[in-house]
């Protein structure tokens, strides 16, 4: 093979992630803590786990919150990204 890598090969070597029979195109990572006394609109999501430590030390937001936990969202393109997060049963956050 000359040093390459067969198809069998590298399905071993890589994770595919597949929604409904699409392949997934994109992953979105977020940290999020959870509102321990409100609805979950009010979860801290952030792009770093730093980030969302600095605004619960902040106690802007009050101090009623859980452990900060990371979050994936895979998906197939915009239109999918939104729907997961608007739907009924969307994107599944720590409680």
């Amino acid at each position: 093979m000359n040093g390459a890598t067969s198809n069998e090969q590298r399905s071993h070597q890589t994770t595919t992630h597949y929604y409904i029979g699409i392949q997934t195109m994109a992953k979105l990572t977020y940290w999020c803590a959870p509102c321990l006394d409100g609805s979950s609109v009010y979860n801290i999501r952030t792009k770093t786990k730093k980030e969302a430590q600095a605004i619960i030390d902040s106690g802007v937001y009050g101090s009623n919150y859980g452990a900060i936990e990371k979050v994936e969202v895979r998906y197939n393109d915009a239109f999918d990204l939104m729907h997961r997060a608007m739907g009924e049963g969307s994107i599944l956050e720590p409680s």
